[in-house]
């Protein structure tokens, strides 16, 4: 039996100690610990450990490309020091539309009425000189200039928009709105993934088509490749679902040849770019042109996925054996409303959403991150675009869901949104924007929102607190707002 020395006890002694606050210290256990839900794990995923953890920072060529796509990870040299890093997405879809206004012309057409003599539906989508809505400084306040230190707030580091558009209403210069969000953004130290809409319903095997989806696209890439904000590009939002007459290889080789022209463009200095899929549906599917080899241009598989909020029932494991690419959780997450109760229900919004947020970052073996859908309540959705309920907030939506087995399109926001008059909408944090903020930051009191928006504030100052019930004073809880009272 061999004897160990008092030395090398104190050594071994000292190592456990350093272990053990490691552990304590850790985000992932400070985030297991703190569960608001108080239930077990979801066993549905096998719960992964990152494969290198120590190959976060590596010397590269200082010469190389922004942001680069190495194995199953994102790797950035924002500084060009040659020395890159990992960057893990933790991230919020972004679609900047106010109530009344729909997503085309990034929500500077308005509806307007109806027309008493043609009974038809009015719209105004001019340029500069129509009222309020497209006033350059009016579209700041109402929505960049409000959002961007929220989302400084929620911890995010990236924002994810569906679409952008080439070029000024009136002028050839890249759009106001989105080259202003885009200066927003890196001013608060935030990367915007560039996404580019391909309508449905298109006929993918028209050369006539193609050509002209890459035109948009070539001039997508050269308005805004050299802004500093930018992330990656992100081809199409599910069209593999809306195929119509198309194969999954018509669609599949056009997205290739997207990437292909964006690298083209970019040469050295390329970012890469992604495909967002509705799903894993056709990924790995060699008669669809979706394995990896058939897509050798593009670099990250985007999924969107509504599997329930209970987790991802084996997403990480299906993916893993379908593509060596690295894995982009583009959108997930649970709508606010319950049917069932005929109410807003923030509570299993903010477990069922911190639940997945947790299962996304156990995966970052395979994933390079997330962002959650969406940041705000989008009131255009339900109905369709072009009609007057988009200044209305319904409740329409579909089958799906968790906690009431329904979809409740227009209610998936952090932010809730609320009609102000003339003014800019007034956006109220839900308590799923505090839940996120200690999975992105792991810091805050609590999962329940407490503010000036909610009117739940002693003094303008706001704080994310344990119970739901209380107000904020000099940004903690409080039970009353009397000096000495404290949560």
């Amino acid at each position: 039996m061999k004897t160990i020395s008092s030395s090398v006890r104190v050594d071994i002694l000292l190592k456990a100690i350093i272990l053990t606050v490691f552990i304590f210290s850790s985000p992932n256990y400070l985030w297991a610990i703190d569960d608001i839900s108080g239930s077990k794990p979801d066993e549905s995923d096998e719960v992964a450990i990152d494969e290198n953890p120590s190959d976060d920072c590596e010397d590269e060529d200082a010469a190389g490309p922004k942001v680069k796509v190495k194995g199953r990870r994102l790797l950035v040299d924002f500084d060009g020091n040659g020395k890159y890093q990992r960057y893990f997405i933790k991230g919020a879809a972004y679609s900047p539309h106010p109530i009344g206004t729909f997503p085309s012309q990034f929500g500077t057409c308005r509806y307007l009425g109806t027309d008493e003599v043609s009974q038809t539906d009015q719209f105004s989508c001019e340029g500069e000189g129509e009222p309020y809505f497209y006033n350059r400084q009016d579209i700041l306040d109402r929505d960049f200039n409000p959002d961007l230190p929220s989302l400084v707030t929620l911890g995010v580091n990236t924002i994810r928009i569906w679409n952008g558009f080439t070029n000024d209403l009136l002028t050839d210069e890249p759009a106001f709105q989105l080259k202003a969000l885009l200066d927003k953004a890196e001013a608060g130290g935030i990367k915007v993934i560039m996404g580019f809409w391909v309508d449905y319903g298109l006929n993918f095997s028209d050369p006539l088509v193609r050509d002209d989806v890459m035109d948009r696209f070539e001039r997508y890439v050269q308005a805004y490749k050299d802004h500093p904000a930018v992330l990656f590009w992100a081809v199409g939002n599910e069209n593999n679902f809306f195929l119509g007459n198309n194969s999954p290889g018509d669609w599949y080789s056009l997205a290739n040849e997207l990437a292909q022209k964006a690298k083209s463009i970019e040469s050295a200095n390329y970012h890469p770019v992604a495909i967002v899929n509705g799903d894993l549906g056709f990924i790995g599917d060699s008669l669809s042109g979706a394995v990896d080899d058939q897509l050798d241009s593009i670099d990250i598989w985007g999924v969107n996925v509504y599997r329930g909020g209970l987790g991802f029932n084996h997403l990480f494991k299906e993916y893993s054996q379908k593509s060596k690419k690295p894995l982009w959780v583009s959108e997930f997450g649970v709508d606010a409303y319950d049917m069932q109760k005929n109410s807003i229900d923030e509570r299993t919004q903010a477990r069922l959403d911190k639940r997945l947020w947790q299962r996304i970052r156990e995966h970052s073996h395979v994933t390079i991150g997330a962002t959650v859908m969406a940041y705000s309540d989008e009131w255009w959705i339900d109905n369709g675009q072009w009609n007057s309920s988009a200044a209305t907030h319904n409740i329409g939506g579909g089958p799906g869901g968790v906690q009431d087995g329904f979809v409740n399109e227009e209610w998936w926001g952090i932010m809730g949104v609320e009609d102000n008059g003339d003014g800019p909408d007034q956006f109220i944090p839900r308590d799923v924007f505090c839940a996120l903020r200690r999975g992105f930051t792991v810091k805050g009191q609590g999962a329940h929102y407490r503010g000036p928006e909610n009117a739940q504030s002693c003094d303008e100052t706001w704080a994310c607190c344990p119970e739901d019930k209380g107000f904020a004073k000099d940004g903690r809880c409080v039970k009353k707002c009397t000096p000495k009272s404290k949560l």
